[in-house]
């Protein structure tokens, strides 16, 4: 009877571990297929669109310095002259665009950050000097240090897109500084980084549910 009764309990355990480990194998395989698909999903929504950011000086005779020449190596800013006008990377010839391809409706915003080298002197400031397009953009850097790109009005205020894949449409940023007349000598290093989001992840990933 005693032997019975053991053979029916070590049943019974046994058919439990087989459906614990049943659905255990089922859950993690259930996970791992919305893993990949959340990932596979993430690189469709991040190929949706290419983003440039060209960064250069126009010279007199119309051709193009790239600032990429006149980039610290160690900081990676771009180095902006406001002294000399002669010099290639001279401030007023200082050209930014940023270079959108795709269909896809999305937002654009650049990131500024600068620093001022005076007397040998790293000074970093809040009021920086540019003059940029008028409703073009709007300066949020007191917030976050981005310039939004806020043109049009209604629901499509601010999105870009292409009419087709292939359609690549540039987005004129800063054309010139002319504000440093309170600097009399010294160097101005810049970091720029132009960021887009699709229309319908801005609060995902910029953590806000409209433009400034």
């Amino acid at each position: 009877m005693k032997i019975a009764i053991f053979k029916n309990k070590l049943r019974f355990f046994m058919i439990l571990s087989f459906i614990i480990i049943l659905a255990l194998s089922i859950l993690s395989a259930t996970l791992s297929w919305l893993y990949q698909d959340r990932e596979r999903s993430h690189k469709i929504l991040a190929t949706d669109f290419t983003l440039r950011t060209d960064v250069y000086y126009l010279q007199s005779d119309n051709t193009k310095v790239s600032a990429e020449n006149y980039r610290d190596p160690q900081t990676g800013y771009y180095i902006v002259n406001i002294s000399a006008p002669a010099a290639p990377n001279y401030a007023p010839k200082l050209r930014i665009d940023v270079r959108y391809q795709g269909i896809t409706k999305s937002y654009l915003r650049v990131y500024v950050n600068d620093m001022w080298l005076i007397n040998n002197e790293s000074i970093f400031k809040m009021d920086t000097v540019f003059v940029t397009a008028p409703g073009l953009w709007t300066d949020n850097r007191l917030y976050d240090k981005y310039y939004y790109y806020t043109a049009g009005e209604g629901e499509e205020r601010g999105l870009v897109s292409g009419s087709t894949p292939q359609e690549q449409k540039t987005y004129s940023f800063i054309s010139g500084i002319q504000d440093f007349g309170r600097i009399s000598n010294g160097v101005l290093y810049l970091e720029i980084k132009a960021d887009a989001v699709q229309l319908n992840r801005m609060e995902a990933f910029w953590g806000m549910t409209q433009l400034p």
